[in-house]
């Protein structure tokens, strides 16, 4: 049922499961703002500010050059160690992890980053061979 909630309690749903406040960097160079005079380069690092305006598909983001709307596939989460979506990892160490330990990586595998492990600001979300 309905409730009622404190204003900071709750905030806005943003595409691709941003958050305000979240740090991106930019996937690619592109000119955005009036008249195209802001110009975001591949490898830039912004905030998400919001949501852009009536667009399902845009964020609000604060870049250095200048605050744009962006596709939500044109940046990604800057993750901790400099690393991107993608990158390919080797295992530095053996561990155990997964749900009850039940998976285990060797020194020397081969990973990709997937992303940002939750509720972590130090860890990665890595799939491994």
């Amino acid at each position: 049922g309905a409730v009622y909630t404190m204003v900071n309690w709750v905030e806005p749903q943003l595409p691709g499961g941003y958050r305000i406040g979240d740090r991106v960097v930019s996937r690619c160079t592109f000119q955005a703002g009036q008249a195209g005079c802001t110009v975001v380069q591949r490898g830039d690092v912004g905030e998400v500010m919001g949501m852009a305006p009536n667009s399902l598909e845009f964020l609000a983001c604060k870049f250095r050059s200048g605050a744009v709307y962006t596709m939500v596939n044109w940046v990604e989460p800057q993750l901790p160690g400099g690393y991107r979506i993608g990158d390919r990892v080797v295992s530095r160490c053996t561990f155990q992890a997964g749900q009850a330990g039940c998976t285990v990586v060797q020194r020397g595998d081969v990973g990709e980053v997937m992303g940002m492990a939750p509720n972590s600001l130090e860890f990665l979300a890595c799939k491994f061979r």
